[in-house]
């Protein structure tokens, strides 16, 4: 796994990666777990590569980690956790913002559960996420991993902002026996609300008939 230096980071990077360790303190999320390390030059004109596109956010309410490089190639970039801080205003209904481009695994995706793929948001689309950077995707399955599992869960979230609560919310993809080291096993989503409202989840990011997939929840809302 990648690394990278803490004088590598922008600020911003560094006070995200401290959010999504305080929201995550058993991943050890610091800047030598391999979080950024993508080499993205965020100037350049071309971004015909996933390394290219590890563009951060411009909206200071959405944060995404710096991609993390999992081989040698140009391809070979992968999402590392984002957080988010939703309010009402954050909001995206009868809008959607599909992703630019395709998430590091792809093919791989594809191979394994044919019409079955799905560029997975860390941060939904319906929550205000953003689609302009490779931060904010993986690969996954939309059975039953995105259109079950993971929408259910953005709809407990959208539900709880639109009652009034703000919420403070967090993704990390965890990369580990899915059989691509771009493509995550599992996707951790945790969720605090102002008025009580916790999420504290994995969905397990497999094809539908898997014995892998599903999904496990702590407490509840």
């Amino acid at each position: 796994m990648a690394t990278g230096a803490t004088d590598s980071f922008a600020p911003v990077d560094t006070a995200g990666l401290e959010d999504l360790q305080v929201i995550f303190p058993e991943l050890g999320i610091d800047n030598d777990q391999g979080f950024g390390g993508s080499g993205a030059n965020h100037s350049a004109k071309r971004t015909r590569n996933a390394c290219a596109r590890d563009f951060p956010s411009l909206d200071p309410d959405f944060y995404y980690a710096p991609m993390s490089k999992f081989g040698p190639g140009e391809e070979d970039c992968r999402a590392t956790g984002a957080v988010a801080w939703i309010t009402e205003e954050s909001l995206r209904e009868g809008l959607r913002l599909d992703p630019k481009w395709d998430p590091a695994g792809w093919d791989h995706v594809k191979t394994v559960s044919p019409n079955n793929q799905a560029r997975l948001h860390l941060i939904a689309n319906v929550l205000g996420g953003h689609n302009h950077t490779l931060r904010n995707f993986v690969s996954g399955y939309q059975l039953d991993a995105n259109s079950v599992h993971m929408w259910d869960l953005e709809e407990d979230v959208l539900n709880a902002v639109k009652s009034g609560q703000s919420v403070t919310y967090g993704v990390v993809p965890v990369y580990g026996d899915s059989g691509h080291p771009g493509v995550p096993s599992d996707i951790l989503i945790r969720a605090r609300g102002s008025e009580g409202f916790r999420l504290d989840c994995n969905v397990r990011n497999f094809p539908r008939g898997d014995v892998r997939a599903g999904m496990s929840c702590k407490g509840g809302d």
